[in-house]
């Protein structure tokens, strides 16, 4: 009888200890989403290598854009992350570029520093930390 208790115990808290740490939520307000039509492509980034490219992403949200302002939620573990958006004015689920490498279409990223007029975003200047409570985050799409 105490054996099975003591497997009761030790099972529940395994169980509490896995959904406290894989149960973080980050909550993603995208604003200045000019026009209110097309769709928003949000992409959350572990590595390096895969920002700021969405199909590399971890994680990645598309939603219709319906208004100015919207809101996405990841559910993930706990730790380091960056993300990058876009604004699919097109339909054709990738961010447009002009013939110098400038997007045409509406982006963010996350961080201070967002790379110059001609620069790419930068990973370690975009990472922020995700605690076991979950956090909120704003982008401003540039244009």
């Amino acid at each position: 009888m105490c054996k099975y208790f003591l497997q009761v115990f030790l099972l529940s808290s395994l169980i509490f200890s896995a959904t406290s740490v894989l149960g973080a939520e980050l909550r993603v307000t995208v604003s200045g989403l000019t026009p209110k039509k097309g769709q928003l492509y949000v992409a959350l980034h572990e590595q390096a290598g895969s920002f700021p490219h969405d199909s590399k992403a971890s994680q990645r949200k598309i939603v219709e854009i319906q208004q100015s302002k919207q809101t996405i939620s990841f559910e993930l573990v706990s730790g380091k992350y960056a993300l990058s958006a876009f604004h699919d004015l097109n339909g054709n689920g990738k961010i447009d570029l002009n013939p110098l490498g400038k997007p045409v279409e509406g982006y963010a990223v996350s961080g201070k520093k967002k790379g110059g007029l001609m620069s790419k975003p930068v990973f370690s200047s975009s990472l922020f930390t995700v605690p076991t409570t979950g956090s909120e985050i704003s982008l401003k799409m540039l244009y």
